[in-house]
């Protein structure tokens, strides 16, 4: 795989400065580590104080034990003198320039740009950039109550740029991407533009807020108006073929192949994906994190059609990877029965909010989930990344959506 930054200097010799990622003043000492075991999990764990599932060791430990292909992993501790103020969560991944449309001509490019994208086109599928990663979903940053906020994200730009310079010849990092933020959180993100991150927005989380006074999922649609309840039984009723189960662990294991196969079909229909799961990553996820972690499988006569991973911890579901036969989907409506199975395990456990995550936005709200806005900011090292950056974020643009009330008497 050839390195963009080998075969792109000679190009922009002029432009020096650009290869180079700015560096942020902080106050903070930062600790630097490169596997969760050699990380003090006392001092890791004092600042995780409301145990963010996505931050708990066992979580980190599970997907070092089946990373995906070529994922490295970084962790920092920032200090201010002797005490502990923040962590940091980071992955170093390798995209390939072709899979996201990174090559696509754009007006900012110069002749030269031109020319060499030309080159470029021709081994496409041999250019990565090396990408530093802090966050996977809303879970990369965490800090004290009691720190002064501004100066505690300078820490963080701080961090990453820490860990960009430490690496190794060759294994140099092309760009750093921080996610995600929401949008309304009041936090000071002007800090990380003043450290030389460019943010823009990314789709929203849909989340279902959870009453209280909901005992069953039968209470949930019976606030709903009438047409979107009928909609949700008429689906209900198209799943009566289907049989669910939980996964035990021996399960898992069992269906390991059937699970990351059905997972493919899902992930191999995404316009932008960071990196593919590693086939045993539901039994390391299981073996660390027991019951916060579940597996629930869809059959039709013994075969698996589908399947929807969930993480239950802090009053809140996380609806995460899933699976799904999408020549039996219409058929049995696999993708919203997951999605009513996510309310229905919100309901049952108790909890104040179900994430459904991304995508399929129109219908999350039809559901009762809520937008959430974020962010995300992107740093660049070399002058062609750079030039590269708005094909990019075509592909993660939110588009328009029209959101439903399922529960609004303004939808009737």
């Amino acid at each position: 795989m050839l390195r963009i930054s080998d075969h792109i200097k000679e190009h922009f010799s002029g432009h020096h400065d650009e290869f180079q990622f700015k560096k942020p003043l902080s106050k903070y000492d930062i600790a630097i580590f490169n596997s969760i075991d050699s990380v003090p999990k006392d001092i890791w764990n004092s600042i995780n104080l409301n145990n963010n599932i996505f931050l708990q060791t066992t979580y980190l430990k599970a997907l070092e034990s089946a990373p995906p292909l070529g994922m490295e992993f970084r962790y920092a501790i920032i200090y201010d003198g002797n005490l502990p103020v923040a962590i940091v969560n980071c992955q170093i991944i390798k995209l390939v320039a072709n899979q996201y449309g990174l090559l696509e001509e754009t007006p900012e490019f110069c002749p030269v740009h031109r020319n060499v994208l030309k080159i470029f086109k021709n081994i496409k599928d041999k250019i990565s950039f090396r990408v530093l990663v802090c966050g996977n979903a809303l879970h990369g940053f965490l800090y004290l109550p009691t720190v002064d906020v501004a100066e505690v994200f300078n820490g963080l730009a701080s961090a990453l740029y820490k860990i960009q310079s430490e690496a190794k010849h060759g294994e140099e990092i092309d760009g750093i991407l921080i996610k995600d933020f929401y949008k309304e959180s009041h936090l000071p993100l002007d800090m990380l533009e003043k450290s030389g991150y460019y943010s823009f927005p990314i789709g929203p989380n849909m989340i279902v807020p959870i009453k209280e006074s909901w005992n069953s999922f039968e209470q949930y649609l019976s606030e709903m108006l009438p047409k979107y309840r009928s909609k949700v039984k008429s689906a209900i009723k198209k799943s009566s073929q289907l049989t669910r189960e939980i996964l035990t662990l021996v399960d898992i294991v069992y269906y390991r192949e059937i699970l990351h196969e059905l997972y493919l079909q899902v992930h191999n229909k995404s316009n932008f994906r960071i990196a593919t799961q590693n086939p045993r990553i539901f039994e390391e996820f299981k073996k660390q994190m027991g019951e916060m972690f579940s597996i629930e499988a869809y059959f039709h006569e013994g075969v698996m059609v589908g399947f929807t991973t969930r993480f239950i911890c802090g009053g809140i579901v996380e609806g995460d990877a899933h699976g799904i036969n999408y020549e039996q989907n219409k058929k049995f409506e696999i993708y919203q029965n997951i999605l009513f199975d996510d309310v229905r395990a919100g309901i049952d456990n108790k909890v104040k909010f179900v994430n459904y995550g991304r995508t399929s936005e129109e219908m999350k709200s039809s559901l009762g989930a809520v937008p959430y806005d974020t962010i995300c900011f992107i740093q660049a090292k070399n002058h062609i990344l750079k030039k590269i950056i708005p094909s990019f974020l075509k592909f993660v643009a939110p588009k328009k959506v029209h959101y439903r009330n399922p529960f609004g008497k303004n939808e009737e």
